[in-house]
């Protein structure tokens, strides 16, 4: 951890008034700058501003409890620091020991759970304070009462420090005596559903039908499972209320295709659902014991049923079509060549995958294959094969809380939740109008907080890797944060360098207060509306576009029948393949001898099946020296004094332009 080694010339406690000096002791071979702070109750004020001294002199005037913070940063550093630690200190009347220790029935809790705080003391009749340090904030849980114990529940994650303080019954001081201790607290165990699959695959009306879940790892907290289901009509029905059951049995009357939402929860969550789940299924008839003439009848709405299905999908699709003919007035076989660019297939975003509501659960784990959230049958072979692998590391999700101060400034701070890997390294750079604002370099901490300007548009790139990994990154998010109001800050999760077609893309939205708020997603192919989903309470978009160019998103919000609309939400730029990037040009040196060969090689980054083109300027003009092949090196031998200039071009196989990326280097022949 980037902490510094502190001392002081007193220890805490103290009264006011007396002369406290703060020591820094000096990081070996560092020439840093520190700065001073002073913080209670959540205010802070900077006792010294950044400057070489490694002192300071405290004098404190109130009695109290306080948090010393120092932060230290490289001289020429244009973070905001690089090195930072935080002390508690206690100022007040040092009176007769009345607490002896602190007792906690559990020094690691989660989130949600109960804290027990019992006081051993060495009198009786005494009151006693409670206060916790909730995010660097001292907030006053209990003013004196008599009761030597206390039950608190945190609400954040991370360390907490308890301060109990005491004085006796018919004292007027403040306190007597004080001391405090530590808990930490964990976030919610979160549970996600590995598949679900049916018991018995002859799925027929009249008899049961059972389906049993299966998690990806059990927790410490008892997990609650409620299970949906969504018929051909678009009708809910509740078959299980949440409870620790996780195979559901029921009857099903009817035959058809049916939707089976499964949703999952510890015990001590307060959420809706932690994980979910769709399966779609078919339901078909039971012919047993019934008469010939019956099975006949049956089997003729079977096959009605079937044709109804075909004829409605046919219909759907010649809707779009028509509907996309209306808005491009270009040219009349518009339809037909949409279609072969796969703009308006039903694949666009994977019907089968998000169906007519195209979203995904708010908090989805990334490990778990698409097919799978869908799909009923899945090989038990890829399953093992699946599990045996290490987990790669993923983002899961992006938590974003911007608060506004004032109308210049608004306090933004970006938590990166992943998995996988052992030990995670986070990084973040912020840009402005693509100008770097800051950057906060690969570290253990998966937070931080920053000012932003309340006129301008800020890109948060988050990167995650694995502590050994030796990759720039394993993997990567791209969060944008809006001033404007009539569009939302959203995030792109586990993304590339470029967005690519027939990748699915994960979009995060964010939305304070949306509780009681319904979203509608309208996807814009090019300016052309090619998708609209329904009002639902997800605010987590997954598609797959089938066509490179520009996509955009406008969202709908429904909140107590009012509508808001959100336009451009998120621009997405899709390209058609990753296209291949010059990372250096290698030559020995710049001065050549003439008649001596000159070998020039290119090492490139991204892209598939690289071919390079050679290029040299000759009396002003660019000659070709190479077509384009997979040869990445080229040799010339010059027979002339003076400059020379290569161009070198490169691009994919896949590429149907032609180049992807070029560099341009100079040499000079000597005689």
């Amino acid at each position: 951890m980037n902490e510094l080694s502190v001392e002081f010339n007193f220890d805490s406690p103290q009264n006011k008034f007396k002369e406290i000096i703060i020591n820094v002791n000096e990081r070996s071979g560092e020439k840093l700058l520190y700065k001073y702070m002073i913080g209670s109750n959540g205010r802070w004020r900077t006792l010294k501003n950044y400057s070489v001294s490694k002192k300071a002199i405290w004098i404190p005037r109130e009695d109290g409890n306080y948090i010393i913070m120092i932060q230290a940063k490289k001289i020429n550093s244009n973070k905001p620091f690089d090195y930072i630690t935080k002390c508690q200190y206690s100022i007040g009347e040092m009176g007769t020991k009345l607490i002896e220790k602190i007792e906690l029935d559990k020094n690691q809790v989660f989130l949600g759970d109960i804290i027990n705080i019992k006081i051993d003391s060495n009198k009786k009749d005494l009151l006693y304070r409670y206060i916790i340090n909730e995010d660097e904030k001292l907030i006053t849980k209990s003013e004196y009462i008599k009761e030597s114990f206390f039950t608190y529940s945190p609400e954040y994650i991370g360390n907490h420090t308890i301060y109990v303080q005491c004085k006796n019954n018919n004292s007027n001081k403040e306190y007597e005596d004080t001391k405090n201790i530590s808990a930490y607290v964990l976030p919610v165990e979160t549970y996600k559903i590995k598949s679900c699959i049916p018991l018995d695959t002859s799925l027929v009306t009249g008899q049961e039908l059972k389906f049993k879940v299966e998690l990806d790892k059990l927790l410490h907290k008892k997990p609650l499972y409620k299970f949906d289901k969504i018929d051909c009509n678009n009708e809910t029905h509740k078959l299980q209320e949440y409870s620790s059951n996780n195979v559901l049995t029921y009857i099903e009357e009817k035959s058809g295709n049916y939707e089976l939402m499964i949703y999952v929860k510890s015990e001590s969550s307060n959420e809706e659902f932690q994980d979910r789940y769709k399966l779609l299924y078919y339901v078909k008839n039971n012919y047993i014991n019934l008469s010939e003439e019956e099975n006949k009848n049956l089997k003729e709405v079977d096959i009605e049923e079937e044709k109804d299905i075909i004829i409605e999908e046919q219909g759907s699709n010649q809707k779009v079509e028509e509907e996309n003919q209306d808005i491009e007035i270009e040219t009349d076989d518009y339809d037909e060549e949409i279609i072969e660019q796969g703009i308006i297939e039903e694949e666009i975003i994977e019907e089968e995958i998000i169906e007519e509501e195209i979203i995904e659960e708010e908090i989805i784990e990334e490990e778990i294959q698409i097919d799978e959230v869908v799909a009923i049958d899945l090989e038990p072979s890829q399953e093992i094969e699946k599990n045996s692998k290490p987990k790669d590391v993923k983002i899961q999700c992006v938590l974003l809380d911007k608060q506004i101060k004032n109308h210049l400034k608004s306090l933004v701070y970006m938590e990166i939740q992943a998995i996988g890997g052992t030990n995670l390294l986070y990084s973040f750079k912020i840009t402005n109008n693509k100008r770097r604002e800051d950057y906060i370099d690969y570290s253990y901490i998966n937070n931080f907080t920053i000012e932003l300007n309340n006129e301008d548009v800020y890109t948060i790139e988050a990167c995650v890797k694995d502590d050994k990994s030796e990759k720039l990154y394993d993997s990567k998010s791209m969060t944008f944060i809006y001033t404007d109001k009539n569009k939302l800050d959203y995030s792109l999760i586990n993304i590339k360098d470029n967005l690519l077609m027939n990748e699915f893309i994960t979009i995060d939205f964010h939305k304070d207060n949306n509780k009681e708020s319904k979203f509608k997603y309208i996807i814009n192919y090019e300016n052309v509306i090619i998708d609209e989903t329904k009002f639902s309470k997800n605010t987590r978009l997954i598609i797959k576009p089938l066509s490179s160019g520009q996509y955009t998103i406008n969202i709908v919000e429904k909140n107590n029948e009012k509508e808001r609309v959100y336009t451009e939400s998120a621009l997405l730029e899709v390209e058609e393949y990753e296209k291949v990037a010059i990372k250096d040009i290698h030559i020995d040196k710049t001065e050549y001898l003439l008649d001596i060969p000159i070998t020039i090689s290119v090492d490139t980054i991204k892209g598939k099946e690289i071919m390079y083109e050679f290029y040299y300027k000759e009396k002003d003009n660019w000659v070709m020296a190479q077509e384009y092949s997979k040869k990445n090196y080229y040799t010339y031998l010059p027979t002339k004094e003076g400059k020379i200039s290569f161009f070198v071009i490169v691009k994919s196989t896949e590429s149907n332009g032609k180049y992807d990326d070029y560099k341009k280097v100079e040499i000079r022949a000597i005689n």
